[in-house]
């Protein structure tokens, strides 16, 4: 689980980045307007390079808007010998920093940005909150994974990070589903959380089953440029905790089992089994 530190970390990081590159900028401009050549500043290649592979690895950052923003940069630096077309080319690598800053704030703040959902990083402690008030107050709560079916394949067909619109409408869909006092997260690779509050496993089924009778009625077609791959559907799991259960076992349990019955679409009631019988499972 990433912690909050890390995202802090990260926005810490980036700002300190987004200072080296308005300096940057300010110093090609200043060249520019005193007729100096603006080829001779020295450019940060090595401090976005630094930067760059930093959040990669830490994953805070998807990769395709690293790889954009990547892009940006290095048009920006190809165009400084001409006045307008680094101003336009910067000012665009410069908003993409905005909106990376942006993003990673509001996920600190516990809110996934494409989504709407709440963010896998709050999701454990929140349900451990549910946790205690279990074992304290006998208050049962029911807890709903739910995959996107086949996402690997729809993600393969769409290269270009455009299976992320799928995403959102199901995201779209869930929070018109659950109550208000529900919380849903997205945990990334077409999977979702939900936590269902006073909800035993039973009123969690069927909670699940009207929000996959909602997606049936949207017929929300899967498109390529292959052509259709048919409707999204998904596959989902519900398990009522019960005192001494490890969320981050819970969930990993739950997909294990999505993961397991492939494009199964009944809405099954999560039973945990010993770890033995499960090593069996995975022979």
């Amino acid at each position: 689980m990433t912690l909050d530190y890390d995202v802090n970390a990260e926005i810490t990081a980036l700002a300190s980045f987004s200072q080296q590159a308005l300096a940057w900028g300010a110093n090609v401009h200043e060249a520019i307007a005193l007729g100096k050549n603006p080829l001779t500043i020295l450019a940060i290649d090595a401090d976005f390079n630094a930067w760059s592979d930093n959040v990669r690895a830490s994953n805070a950052i998807p990769v395709n808007t690293l790889d954009a923003l990547k892009k940006l940069y290095f048009q920006a630096k190809g165009s400084a010998a001409n006045k307008e077309l680094f101003a336009s080319s910067y000012n665009s690598f410069m908003n993409a920093l905005l909106v990376i800053e942006r993003d990673l704030i509001t996920s600190a703040a516990g809110i996934d940005v494409p989504t709407g959902l709440r963010h896998r990083t709050v999701m454990l402690k929140d349900i451990s909150r549910e946790m205690e008030r279990l074992t304290r107050q006998g208050e049962p709560f029911s807890i709903a994974l739910i995959q996107i079916s086949n996402f690997a394949g729809i993600k393969e067909r769409h290269m270009d990070g455009s299976e992320q619109i799928y995403e959102r409408q199901v995201a779209d869909i869930i929070k018109q589903s659950i109550r208000s006092f529900d919380d849903a997260y997205y945990i990334g690779e077409g999977a979702f959380v939900v936590a269902l509050k006073l909800s035993k496993s039973d009123g969690g089924i069927k909670s699940i089953e009207r929000l996959k009778a909602t997606l049936d009625k949207k017929d929300i077609e899967i498109k390529t440029l292959e052509g259709s791959l048919g409707f999204i559907s998904l596959t989902c799991r519900v398990a009522e905790p019960i005192p001494g259960d490890d969320p981050e076992d819970i969930i990993n349990n739950l997909k294990l089992d999505v993961d397991r019955s492939g494009d199964d679409e009944t809405v099954f009631e999560y039973q945990e089994i010993s770890p033995l019988q499960r090593f069996v499972q995975d022979q």
